[in-house]
């Protein structure tokens, strides 16, 4: 996907989160190379007087994915509350339209996450 540091930089530019109280920006401090892809945790939750479009929407579409490299590995909804979390892994621009279509409804948080032996693979070349 992005073959130099200046590429992953441009997109840092440009990979902004619409949020309830303003725009936060996602930080990739990585390169992505050709193929990568990057897991990405959501937690989503409605917006003041959101909850009832929002679950009719969800209800009548089941939250699909938008056309493009990214798939759901998981989706979580916190019972007696109007949040849940939603784990996503592919492009992350593709990531980023995602947030884009449920951001009139839904507060969103967005973090890169790894696995355990992602996290290793990391942590064996610091210790």
């Amino acid at each position: 996907m992005f073959h130099s540091p200046d590429q992953a930089s441009t997109l840092r530019e440009h990979f902004w989160w619409r949020m309830a109280s303003g725009y936060k920006v996602l930080d990739l401090n990585y390169c992505l190379t050709e193929g990568e892809k990057m897991k990405i945790m959501y937690r989503w939750k409605f917006l003041p007087g959101c909850y009832q479009e929002g679950m009719k929407l969800f209800l009548e579409t089941g939250g699909p994915d938008p056309e493009g490299d990214l798939k759901t590995i998981g989706r979580w909804h916190a019972p007696g509350s109007r949040y849940g979390f939603h784990l996503v892994e592919g492009d992350p621009v593709v990531a980023a339209e995602l947030s884009a279509q449920w951001s009139h409804l839904v507060e969103i948080e967005a973090t890169p996450v790894l696995d355990d032996e992602e996290a290793k693979t990391a942590l064996r070349k610091v210790f």
